[in-house]
């Protein structure tokens, strides 16, 4: 049989809840309409919501969804088990690092850990995977075979167009992104274009396609095929062709001919070799005796987020070297955490691999400082000295806390009495540590400034009842950004950010808090760890210094 007398497919791997009720109402709405569904386990509404959830399990149960795992914060799982599966997508002669990344039990782990989860939040086993960046190897099939996929949807690079293939008793859905498969994880308009196409579909006439966007998808030929009805993975009667066991697979992604966006350059090698020495001390804690389960997990946790193929895209990224700076020190300081939970410091040399030693991204506080992690994100707690304001007591800040959740930050700040409504209260938040990369002046109103390795990416203030959060535009200037409301109980302030206002991880962020009064001389702030802060407040009063170290979760 011929690739274009193949079934037809659909596949939705939504980034949002509501993307994935889009495609639910969708499915609803047209009758002709069948489609596979890749969901992250956090989608909670869609098993709770008296509204969507009968839709969405009535759908699965008549046969007209298929469910999909979709592995969030995902890597790229071939370079998991071998990255010198690269080598046959790379031109002759590229550098790999050495010693290879060579973990297939991570895969596994990762697998059955996001199909547990899964279960937990939909209560319907998934029947496959859509594969991160439709990158596939051999190895890797082999390996989700094992752990009892039916079905996997990725890149194989078997034809012109998308074709439903088997392999050893595998189902391989050889997916294309401009054809059947809307992933918003590669393209962020794919569920623009499958409204596009189920609107067409409800009207079951193909519209026309103007001449001049001949170019661009062939998505009108493929409504041919749809008017004969879509098919699903496990259709007993889904025709399919038998390909060789022992063809390569593979090598390609999305939208790339290789890998190269992942590994071969000096730069991601170096980071590769980073995470391969991480994870080779994590074996070693983990086999030592001393590691309890809990800290061993929550170290794991720290490893996975690690792996994340954003980091090694970001990495050597010259078209974008900013961002490449930032997300290779949020790297090098996700890698920290991971010895910090072991309780022991990272090799001096740990990242004195090409690039040279690594930049500090995590710095201690003589301010106690907490983090609890918690299923949904965390507690993150600063502890400042009572009683040492300069007006001894009138504006003595004592403690900042902040609940962190996938759906909001929401934050107190206690004092030993709220100060007066003329005071000034400003959270500043750098998200990297990285030099220059942010807002070094601190809010107008006073001379101060952060250090050029606190450079602040967002800015909050509140006077009264007035509260506002800023941004950086460059190292010299920032905007308003959004007006929030603000809580007040007894000698607390609280309020709330959505998660999406401010981002980065917050356990890594620094933080700066200064209390000014009305003639904005600085009256508290958060202790910072070079200086005592009677010291710092006389060098900023007879104008020694003016710059405020941040501090930063130890």
């Amino acid at each position: 049989m011929s690739p274009t007398s193949m079934p037809t497919i659909i596949v939705v791997v939504p980034q949002t809840e509501a993307a994935a009720i889009q495609a639910i109402k969708s499915v609803d709405k047209i009758p002709s309409l069948r489609l596979v569904l890749a969901l992250p386990s956090r989608f909670h509404r869609l098993a709770k919501d008296p509204l969507i959830a009968p839709i969405f399990y009535r759908l699965v149960d008549a046969g007209r969804l298929e469910l999909a795992i979709q592995i969030s914060n995902p890597p790229l799982l071939p370079l998991l088990i071998d990255t010198d599966e690269a080598k046959r997508t790379l031109p002759p002669g590229t550098d790999l690092p050495i010693p290879a990344y060579r973990h297939p039990e991570d895969v596994t782990q990762i697998v059955a850990r996001t199909r547990a989860d899964f279960f937990k939040s939909f209560s319907r086993a998934p029947k496959g995977i859509v594969l991160p960046y439709g990158a596939v190897s051999t190895s890797l099939l082999e390996l989700l075979q094992r752990l009892n996929m039916a079905w996997v949807v990725a890149q194989y690079g078997l034809a012109e167009k998308a074709g439903v293939y088997k392999r050893k008793g595998l189902i391989l859905i050889d997916g294309r992104i401009n054809d059947m498969v809307f992933d918003e994880r590669v393209q962020p308009e794919a569920m623009k274009r499958f409204g596009e196409l189920t609107r067409r579909l409800q009207s079951s006439v193909p519209s026309a396609q103007k001449p001049e966007d001949s170019h661009k998808s062939n998505n009108n030929s493929e409504l041919l095929t749809l008017n004969s009805g879509l098919s699903l993975p496990s259709d007993p009667q889904i025709s399919v062709q038998e390909i060789d066991r022992d063809r390569v697979l593979g090598g390609v992604a999305w939208t790339s001919s290789d890998w190269s966006r992942w590994i071969g350059s000096s730069q991601k090698n170096a980071a590769w070799r980073w995470l391969e020495k991480t994870r080779d001390d994590l074996d070693h804690f983990k086999n030592s005796g001393k590691a309890s389960i809990q800290r061993l997990d929550m170290a794991f946790d720290e490893l996975m987020t690690a792996q994340s193929a954003s980091f090694f895209a970001a990495i050597g990224d010259s078209s974008k070297p900013e961002l490449s700076q930032e997300r290779e020190q949020e790297f090098k300081a996700t890698l920290s955490s991971v010895y910090r939970l072991m309780s022991e410091n990272p090799p001096d040399n740990l990242f004195a691999v090409d690039n040279g030693p690594m930049q500090p991204t995590v710095r201690a506080s003589s301010t106690t400082v907490s983090w609890v992690p918690s299923s949904l994100g965390g507690l993150l707690t600063f502890h400042d000295a009572s009683g040492d304001d300069v007006s001894k007591g009138l504006y003595d800040f004592q403690q900042m806390q902040l609940v962190v959740s996938s759906q909001s930050l929401d934050w107190t700040l206690t004092f030993a009495a709220l100060p007066p409504p003329t005071a000034h209260i400003d959270l500043y938040i750098d998200l990297n540590g990285q030099p220059h990369l942010g807002t070094i002046p601190l809010l107008s109103g006073h001379d101060l400034e952060a250090s050029s390795s606190d450079a602040w990416e967002y800015a909050i203030s509140i006077i009264g009842t007035d509260l506002k959060l800023y941004r950086t535009k460059d190292e010299t200037h920032f905007e308003f950004d959004s007006n929030y409301p603000l809580m007040t109980a007894g000698n607390r302030m609280s309020f709330q950010l959505p998660r999406s206002s401010l981002r980065g991880n917050p356990q890594r962020w620094g933080y700066q808090i200064i209390v000014t009064d009305a003639q904005q001389a600085v009256q508290d702030l958060l202790d910072p760890i070079d200086i005592t802060q009677a010291d710092l407040l006389k060098a900023i009063q007879s104008g020694e210094r003016k710059d405020i170290p941040f501090v930063r979760v130890k």
